[in-house]
């Protein structure tokens, strides 16, 4: 078979007569979730061998650890004049990392297996649409109607086209394997890589690391070039916290630091970052984030503006019965204690005045409040404190 002549052509691709679909049990919820698979034999076939190298690490190992778990990366020659460098991290048949001190040879290879099967989609655009999380049938395994959804053709510009927009627990957001089509068609010699910065690992020793430890968490930078514009962006390791409200309904609060990541959160921030990059550096996708940027501004300007200076509503005080026990049980407790603590820091670090945002939301105190409101009044003071950053970073 012959090499294609183009990232386009290549991403064009139907995979569909070479897929499996696998069923994988989600960690949350217990249940099964089906995985599109493709075997990487047939990727490198369909690609007419590419020249692929994996990447040795100390005492020549093809693997890094990174926050316990193995990390494989994979050089594959793509149609531009860098080879492009892609991850994956070695996972169990439950798709969670498996400890480095737990790691076999057969582990190994097969995760050098899965990441040579993913650079080449990286790197060539075959089986690419495999590796989207969201569609019409979940994933594309047909390649034009993976590019279709896409929008780009190689005479596009990318600052214009209307992006193909992913949903995740109701949000819309750019997947990566949709912005890396539209770099990657548009541009042969885009290129892209995570930064490695001198800090220290998890266990505080210093050493070189795809990541930054700062106060509070860790930091994944990742820095792009198209055509011949470089730009770096930088995203915090973040996770989804579950809080428990006073009606003893779970609530989820998304984006929030993470203090212990797994290689995989790793990986998944690794891959959010490049999106973003390519949104800001190409145009596509960045509405996405403007209108995202836009729905947090207008919440948050219901906590900026002056609120009339008028006595706060009380909440009524707990009655002595079975319900306000419940709600007041040692585990609510300290995760409502929590939850006013982090507030109380939001509160310092955006320089907002308490009174206001107590009086806007009606209560009398922290304290006293309802924890709807508390999880609505953190979620406010924490884009607040997004925006604060990002006009401090561009100024």
């Amino acid at each position: 078979m012959k090499a294609h002549k183009s990232f386009f052509d290549a991403a064009c691709v139907d995979v569909t007569p070479f897929s499996f679909v696998l069923e994988i049990e989600d960690k949350k919820s217990g249940n099964k979730i089906p995985l599109t698979y493709v075997p990487t034999s047939r990727i490198i076939i369909l690609a007419n061998r590419p020249k692929q190298a994996v990447v040795r690490y100390k005492d020549d190992l093809p693997y890094r650890e990174v926050f316990g778990g193995a990390v494989i990366a994979v050089d594959t020659k793509g149609f531009g004049e860098k080879p492009c460098r892609s991850f994956s991290v070695i996972l169990d048949n439950k798709n969670q990392p498996i400890p480095v001190d737990r790691l076999d040879s057969r582990d190994i290879a097969d995760g050098i297996t899965t990441t040579k099967r993913k650079s080449i989609s990286m790197a060539l655009g075959i089986g690419l649409g495999v590796h989207l999380k969201s569609g019409r049938n979940s994933v594309f395994t047909n390649g034009v109607d993976f590019v279709n959804e896409v929008g780009v053709t190689p005479e596009t510009d990318l600052s214009i086209v209307e992006p193909r927009v992913g949903m995740a627990e109701r949000r819309p957001y750019l997947e990566w394997p949709s912005a890396l089509a539209a770099a990657r068609i548009t541009d042969p010699n885009f290129h892209w890589q995570v930064v490695e910065f001198d800090t220290s690992n998890e266990n505080g020793e210093a050493s070189v690391q795809p990541y930054l430890r700062v106060p509070g968490g860790y930091l994944v930078t990742v820095k792009v070039a198209y055509k011949g514009i470089e730009h770096e962006e930088t995203l915090a390791i973040t996770e989804s916290k579950e809080i428990t409200s006073k009606a003893n309904k779970k609530v989820i609060l998304h984006n929030q630091p993470c203090l212990n990541p797994t290689a995989a959160m790793w990986n998944t921030a690794v891959m959010r970052c490049l999106a973003k990059a390519i949104a800001h550096c190409t145009g596509y996708g960045l509405s996405i984030y403007a209108k995202a940027s836009m729905d947090e501004l207008a919440a948050m300007q219901q906590i900026d503006k002056e609120v009339p200076k008028e006595t706060p509503k009380e909440t009524p005080a707990p009655e002595a019965s079975g319900a306000s026990s419940e709600a007041h049980s040692p585990g609510d407790k300290d995760a409502r204690d929590r939850l006013i603590e982090e507030i109380s820091g939001l509160i310092d670090r955006t320089k907002t005045d308490p009174a206001n945002v107590l009086a806007y939301h009606g209560t009398s105190s922290f304290e006293a409040a309802d924890p709807s409101i508390l999880i609505r009044i953190h979620e406010q003071l924490t884009v607040k404190a997004r925006r604060i950053a990002s006009q401090k970073q561009a100024a």
